[in-house]
């Protein structure tokens, strides 16, 4: 309406910020208050904080009066500023009341009022407070919510005493009781100076959670539950007199095939991806005990361990074979309504070939040479049969789809060029775009050779495939020899 900036400024955007201002000038308070390492490692001889003073006179110059007096001047400046933002936040509450009535409401404004409220009751021993601040995330459901609430219960634990905060943890078993957050409180407070606090989460965590079966328990059962793995052409394996293995060091289980042949099964990690170390670690004592296979189950597989697992029985004179075992059975709930042939399938190994494209015979610019062109064709699928102990090839035309990363880093697969040679859909999407496309595009994309491409810095590609059970299977191929190109892909 024509006022001037500052009168915009401060009858309008102040008065709404507040509530921002005042949560996030509490947060940062309370990390810098107490915060150790940083003051040490960035500061100075001239420059002087209260911790680090603190710590000096108990543990240097050995003066404990002198330091339990500045460590009582640091509590006291901390319970008069956090005095001060209470009485401010019953005025942030106010604020967020009219905002709400004007529609002003805002997802991050509610987030931050309510882990303002959090660290409030916390640090004024507010049980009734913290109880309706929990209820509050058990109420939305909200992720985040509930993590940055977990989050911010780990870091101010080393500004209550120890028997408030046993309180506190118990008010957070009896509201919402989040097995994996218990965790996180923990490691929160241990991380920001209260080593104490995060012992007593953790020792609550193991009380509350002392009847839980582990992950190889609870493997072990969905194994009784679906004795039966399946392989292509609808063959299957068999096992029986499932338990877990005596005393092992990393295998997890032992059977028994029809025709009595002794087994074990090595479980992969329950959050991460199987490593070439524990396959190899597995093969060598269920060799040393006079296993004739070994089962590696896991929901996903390095390359490199997926290629010893290849050559496993030349190495450690034992074969041995990869299981891919569904990600729901992190999800107990969903084992109610699933079929037993979709919990455990046996993975093939992708076969590729990378081949150097021809040279063309002129240089595209005048005094610079053409860079190194590769293509890679998709050959197949092995798949190895452990009934007939060999391996089964299928060919790649058969795979429903399969991508290229021309520069792998070996931690990201980043797709490059996409196929999908098994589909019948093809001829249907072209109807539906009602156009005139040249057949080559589509033989291209339903093929097994890819685009020539140049190589990236990392002078190495990676082929991912996906197999009808819907099983990533990804091989990765260092290229011999081979000039990256210069630049970024």
């Amino acid at each position: 309406l024509g006022a001037a900036w500052w009168r915009i400024h401060f009858d309008i955007v102040l008065p709404h910020a507040k509530p921002g201002i005042a949560s996030g000038a509490t947060l940062v308070f309370m990390l810098c208050a107490g915060a150790l390492a940083a003051p040490l490692i960035l500061g100075g001889p001239k420059t002087l904080w209260f911790t680090p003073i603190v710590y000096d006179r108990f543990f240097q110059a050995f003066n404990w009066p002198q330091g339990a007096a500045y460590a009582l001047a640091l509590l006291a400046a901390c319970m008069v500023f956090v005095t001060l933002v209470m009485r401010l936040f019953k005025q942030v509450q106010e604020a967020h009341r009219a905002s709400a009535k004007l529609g002003l409401e805002h997802q991050l404004f509610d987030r931050n009022l309510h882990l303002c409220g959090v660290i409030a009751a916390v640090i004024a021993q507010d049980a009734d407070g913290l109880r309706e601040r929990l209820r509050h995330v058990k109420a939305k459901d909200d992720k985040r919510l509930r993590d940055d609430t977990a989050q911010w219960l780990g870091d101010v634990a080393r500004f209550v005493p120890l028997d408030w905060y046993r309180q506190v943890a118990q008010i957070w078993k009896d509201e919402l009781n989040y097995k994996p957050k218990y965790f996180w409180i923990a490691w929160r407070a241990a991380l920001n100076g209260g080593p104490q606090h995060a012992l007593e989460v953790a020792k609550l965590a193991a009380e509350t959670y002392k009847d839980d079966r582990s992950f190889a328990d609870r493997m072990l059962e969905v194994l009784r539950h679906s004795p039966l793995l399946r392989l292509p052409k609808n063959k299957t394996v068999k096992f029986k007199n499932l338990r877990p293995a005596t005393k092992a060091l990393v295998l997890s289980a032992e059977a028994l095939l029809e025709d009595d042949t002794p087994v074990a099964f090595a479980f992969g990690p329950e959050n991460g991806a199987c490593g070439e170390r524990f396959v190899a670690e597995a093969a060598r004592e269920a060799f040393n005990k006079n296993y004739r296979q070994l089962y590696v189950i896991g929901f996903a597989i390095q390359p490199n361990a997926r290629e010893y697992i290849e050559k496993c029985e030349t190495i450690q004179g034992i074969t041995a074979v990869y299981v891919q075992a569904t990600p729901d059975l992190l999800m107990g709930d969903l084992l109610k309504t699933m079929q037993s042939s979709q919990i455990f399938s046996v993975c093939g190994l992708p076969e590729i070939e990378v081949r150097p494209e021809p040279k063309k015979a002129k240089p595209t610019k005048k005094g610079a040479a053409d860079p190194d062109l590769y293509r890679v064709k998709l050959l197949g699928l092995d798949v190895f049969d452990p009934v007939k102990m060999e391996n089964e090839a299928k060919k790649g035309e058969d795979v429903p789809a399969w991508f290229l990363d021309t520069d792998y880093n070996g931690r990201v697969f980043h797709v490059c060029q996409a196929f999908f040679p098994k589909t019948g859909a093809w001829d249907s999407l072209k109807r539906a775009l009602k156009g005139a496309y040249e057949e080559s595009v589509w033989a291209h994309l339903a093929g097994t050779l890819s685009e020539p491409f140049a190589l990236g810095e990392n002078a190495q590609v990676a082929v991912k495939v996906i197999d009808e059970r819907g099983n990533e299977l990804l091989v990765v191929r260092d290229v011999a020899g081979a000039k990256p190109a210069k630049g970024k892909r």
